[in-house]
Formats: C-alpha cells, structure tokens, sequence
C-alpha cells in the first residue's frame, strides 16, 4: 500500500504541477481552436466541467483513502445544513441580482476592451450562457476544493504560509494560461483574495462564493453585451 504522505505528494505534483504546464502547452491551441469555430465553446463548457469534477474526486478520493477529516481542506462546512443552505442562496441570489443589471450605452465600449481578450470562452447565444452558469457553479466549488483547499493545505507542509500562497495562485493563474496574460494576472489577483478569504474563516464557504460571484458577473455582463448587444444613444 502506497505511503499517504507519497500518495499526497503525487496528487499535489499531478494537479499543482503538471496540470498548469498542460494549460500552458495547450491554452493557446484551444483559444485558437474556440476564436476560429465558437460553436465549439459547448464542448470546451461541458469538457471543462467534467475534467474539474474529475480532478475533485481524485483529491476528496485520497483524502477519504488516507482517512482525513473534509475539515483539513476547509469543507467542513458540508457536514453542517445552515451553512450549506446559505451559500445555495447567496449564489441563488447573486444570480438573479446580475440579471437585474441594465447596461449603459455610455459604458459598453470599455466593457468590450475588458473582456475582449476573453471572448473567445465567453457565451454569445442564450444556450451557451446556460452552460457558462453551470460552469460557473462547478469551477467555483472545484478549483477552490483543488487550489485554496487541497494545494495549499500540502504546500503548507512544507513551507512557510505566505510560500504557499503564491506558488498555490501562480499554479492557479498558469491553468488560465490560455486567456492570455492579462487574465492570468487577474486569476492570480483574485486567487490571492480567495486565500484571505480561506485563512481569514478558516473555510472554503467564501471562497468559493466570491469564485462563483466573479464567474456569474463575467458571464452575465458577456450575454449582456454578445446575445443582447447595448445600442450605443446618438
């Protein structure tokens, strides 16, 4: 039987470590591929969310084979329904509060350049925007379980805090590689706000709302200008 502290080790270089030299290789070839056929987003939405979702198992799963506690990676909020039904609601309704926002004319163009290096992942028809809203859900409740939670937890084994707060956010902003590098700097700017939010409470509960929130609000204003384009006031 494989000794927990190797099989955590290996789990740690296969996601921190391998997985943004992938996302470095392969990001530029896939925002190439999405910017040339957009049809092909539903596809990259769907692949994205199972390959989170498989990646959270393989952490949870040696967790659970090495007889761990959820409360290691800051989850022990699952285990509790007043927490949980909170956090269902305020995603709820950070939701519908972004439906609520109306554009001004005078703001799109700067919105445009905001998001214009990331169009190429950004919904821009009414099926595609249903599919980056459950994206959206699972990149929250999956990247922060792998990054704020399981990462930096190993990190933090061997190395001062602060250490393992920037290696788990630069492993964090490199899996957005193909974003470009504006995007990536902004991922490591917010992984950096989600990690105070996870040592300030001591859970994942924040985080991953705030990881959600942020998604909700890019892909809400993205319909907002691609499905339902704001016509400019003479």
């Amino acid at each position: 039987m494989i000794n927990s502290e190797i099989l955590y080790l290996i789990v740690l270089i296969l996601i921190g470590g391998i997985l943004p030299i992938w996302s470095v290789y392969a990001g530029p070839k896939i925002r190439e591929s999405l910017s040339k056929d957009p049809n092909k987003k539903m596809d990259f939405y769907q692949q994205t969310m199972l390959f989170l979702i498989a990646l959270t198992l393989i952490v949870l799963g040696t967790i659970w084979m090495n007889n761990e506690q959820l409360e290691v990676i800051g989850l022990g909020f699952v285990n509790q329904s007043l927490w949980t039904t909170s956090l269902y609601l305020l995603v709820f309704m950070t939701w519908w509060l972004f439906q609520k926002i109306t554009i001004k004319p005078e703001k799109t163009d700067g919105l445009l350049k905001q998001f214009d290096e990331v169009k190429f992942i950004l919904p821009t028809t009414p099926v595609q925007y249903q599919w980056t809203t459950a994206l959206s859900c699972v990149a929250g409740v999956c990247e922060e379980i792998i990054y704020r939670g399981f990462i930096f937890w190993q990190l933090g084994q061997f190395m001062h805090w602060s250490v393992a707060v920037l290696l788990t956010n630069l492993s964090f902003a490199l899996s957005h590689y193909g974003s470009k590098i504006k995007n990536m700097t902004n991922a490591f700017g917010l992984g950096l706000i989600f990690s105070g939010a996870y040592m300030l409470t001591g859970s994942l509960w924040l985080p991953i709302f705030l990881h959600i929130a942020v998604d909700f609000y890019s892909s809400t204003m993205a319909s907002k200008l691609y499905i339902n384009p704001v016509v400019h006031e003479n």
